[in-house]
């Protein structure tokens, strides 16, 4: 039996242990739901959101960041994302939640403030401290994942891009079956989240620089967070079997991609200290060139070989004063890279390579109840002939130099 299918049997045995009826259940939920007798009986339906708009500069002709794109061109369009939540309780078990979201940084760039369900399911209370939640979810795998794009919420006029801005930050939303278990242990909240279902993901290709798709049939996912006044700790797993087609129509078989993170957040007067770091293992990589429309890459034929693993990590130190949170980041991502015989393997392996180190300097700024301002100058430097965070090579040797100022307003 593998990993997954081991976590399957276990995932649902422990979900029909607790309770034989709560599938049927949510099923029946999904029917009442559309009853207009039940909307009537129900809670009202409660619609709020959020919008996030930035301004950025950078010193590179070079493009930074995937989909971003942040160059010397002056971007008003890249930082920008609007959500529109829909929340309605049911009953005293059952609510459901939707989300829906459109940016201006699309992989697919005709996609762009397109708007699109990227949260959408119904929440089962089964027990006082378990719920289950059916549908298109958000997984808990970073320290912020739940909220990244409610820039509101957060300190930085970005989070740091080492960890949520990486090729292996794509893996943000899962089709499938999530329990939340909470318990109180003293002066402590513990909350433990295994889940379990497929991906679809949009992305740019690291080896073909097109669009491309990633499929998964199998993701299941583990996350654990403790939390008291001032104290909050998330540690979380991630494994997927998946495949990636190119644009050019070629395939890349990752059928062990495993994400780590372990992120804390400390709070103490006026001084706040954010620092996490997350590792991604892809293992082996399945290339497939004989599906390719291009007769160059179908020449390839098929090859297999490691993917560099990653490791992404930063600490935030901030503090508050007045109506001001200026804060300082400093953040790197390394890579490791299996040398082989094979030249043609080892450029493959350069294409995942993405090394470097940064440093971020800020303040949060609360200019109303409603608008909150930040600025940001964030400087990296490339490491050890990769392209670091840039889309390819810089045109020019100096360290990149962005300029952020970012809006954020919750309605």
């Amino acid at each position: 039996m593998t990993n997954y299918n081991k976590f399957q049997y276990t995932f649902f045995t422990l979900i029909r242990l607790l309770s034989r009826s709560a599938i049927g259940a949510i099923g029946v939920v999904g029917i009442a739901a559309l009853s207009l007798s039940s909307i009537a009986l129900a809670d009202p339906l409660n619609i709020h959101g959020f919008l996030s708009s930035s301004i950025t500069k950078t010193n590179h002709s070079t493009p930074y960041i995937e989909a971003k794109e942040y160059t010397d061109n002056i971007n008003y369009q890249s930082g920008t994302v609007m959500g529109l939540m829909l929340s309605k309780r049911l009953d005293s078990k059952v609510s459901f939640q939707g989300q829906l979201t459109a940016r201006g940084a699309e992989p697919d760039k005709s996609h762009a403030y397109k708007p699109k369900f990227e949260l959408l399911f119904i929440d089962y209370k089964l027990r006082p401290n378990i719920n289950i939640k059916v549908g298109k979810l958000i997984p808990n795998t970073y320290l912020i994942s739940k909220h990244l794009d409610v820039g509101a919420s957060y300190l930085w006029a970005r989070a740091p891009v080492e960890v949520y801005e990486t090729s292996y930050s794509f893996l943000t939303r899962v089709n499938g079956v999530e329990l939340t278990y909470q318990k109180k242990l003293g002066d402590y909240n513990l909350r433990v989240q295994p889940y379990i279902g497929r991906l679809n993901e949009t992305l740019v290709s690291r080896t073909t620089r097109t669009v491309a798709s990633l499929d998964s049939e199998s993701v299941f996912g583990l996350s654990t967070e403790l939390e008291t006044q001032g104290f909050h700790l998330h540690a979380a797993m991630m494994f997927a079997d998946s495949i990636m087609t190119d644009g050019d129509g070629s395939l890349v078989h990752m059928p062990d991609t495993l994400i780590l993170s372990l992120g804390v957040r400390m709070e103490r007067d006026a001084w706040m200290m954010l620092a996490e770091v997350a590792h991604v293992d892809v293992g082996k990589g399945k290339f497939d060139f004989t599906t390719s429309i291009i007769d160059d890459k179908i020449a390839l034929g098929k090859l297999e070989t490691d993917i560099p693993p990653q490791t992404g990590y930063y600490i935030t130190i901030a503090r508050e004063t007045n109506e001001f949170t200026p804060y300082l980041t400093l953040a790197a991502t390394n890579a490791t890279q299996t040398l082989s015989d094979n030249k043609l393997l080892n450029n493959i392996q350069n294409n995942f390579l993405q090394e470097q180190k940064s440093l971020s300097v800020g303040t949060r700024y609360y200019a109303s109840n409603s608008l909150t301002l930040k600025f940001e100058y964030h400087q990296a430097e490339i490491l050890n002939g990769t392209t670091g965070l840039f889309i390819y090579h810089p045109s020019k040797n100096e360290d990149l130099r962005l300029w952020t100022t970012s809006f954020n307003i919750l309605f």
